[in-house]
């Protein structure tokens, strides 16, 4: 979907409700003084057909707007090109809220969307804004008694790890740990089982050892496995990243360039992708 799409089906709404309200109009003036009861249910009729048509749009213009910005994740999620997303987001966050006139922040999609904007910023290498876009979302006031606000609490420490992991500066390895307890003080709060944020969990975790260095023979298992299930390029780039500092640790520098080899391919504009080919100059040139 484009641009063109929204404005399209945004005009065509318009002109539909106008042709309506043209007909009202034009039974009005045309029936001053008649009580007929076909005139009064052919009134009622096209009160209600604007109803439905109105309503109908609205939904129409919804969908497309919700396929456009599907549109916009792949260019993260596939293209791997944080900075094309960002501005993208940004364009697009702005015309949902000038569109649906509320404070979409504090939104259900609109919280999706700011998480997003965090994990671009990190895929872009800018680890401290992206945790400070988590911060903010944790600063929204949510209703910790249902299982919901607990869901999003979950997530937000889990990417906080994450995040804090990625830029690895002094003391980052030891919060990102603690705000992996903190997700899983969340998760139990939630009250029943749930395979993804638990998965998500455990990820997180494996992530924050690869980076430090510890367990390396069981990180590699895991990420070994995860590869095999990636569902979009920028997970698989990511994961290979992993698997790269893990090979470098355990002394493999076949399978460290095997795995820099395909970062620095698939997410050439991103952070690790610049990373991975930074590293592939170092070991040419030893």
């Amino acid at each position: 979907m484009s641009k063109l799409s929204r404005t399209c089906a945004t005009a065509i709404a318009i002109c539909g409700i106008l042709a309506i309200a043209a007909v009202q109009l034009a039974v009005v003036f045309g029936t001053i003084g008649k009580t007929d009861d076909r005139i009064t249910l052919i009134k009622v009729g096209l009160c209600v057909l604007q109803v439905i048509w109105t309503l109908s749009w609205i939904f129409i213009i919804r969908r497309v707007m919700a396929a456009e910005y599907e549109c916009t994740v792949r260019v993260l999620d596939e293209q791997c090109d944080p900075e094309a997303f960002l501005e993208a987001q940004r364009r697009d966050y702005k015309n949902a809220c000038s569109i649906r006139k509320i404070d979409c922040e504090s939104r259900a999609d609109g919280v999706a969307a700011r998480i997003n904007q965090a994990v671009a910023l990190s895929f872009a290498g800018r680890h401290t804004e992206a945790i400070g876009e988590i911060d903010s979302i944790l600063a929204i006031p949510v209703d910790d008694s249902k299982r919901s606000g607990q869901r999003l609490r979950c997530r937000c420490h889990i990417f906080r790890a994450v995040f804090l992991a990625g830029r690895n500066g002094d003391g980052d390895i030891a919060a990102a740990r603690e705000h992996i307890r903190k997700a899983g003080e969340h998760l139990r709060a939630v009250g029943q089982a749930d395979g993804a944020l638990s998965g998500e969990i455990i990820r997180a975790g494996y992530t924050v050892d690869a980076v430090e260095g510890r367990n390396p023979e069981a990180a590699l298992e895991y990420f070994g496995r995860y590869l095999e299930r990636a569902s979009v390029v920028r997970t698989e780039a990511a994961c290979r990243y992993q698997l790269a500092l893990i090979h470098r640790q355990l002394g493999d520098t076949a399978n460290e360039r095997a795995q820099l080899e395909a970062v620095a391919r698939t997410a050439p504009k991103a952070y690790i992708g610049k990373q991975a080919a930074a590293r592939l100059a170092g070991l040419s040139a030893e």
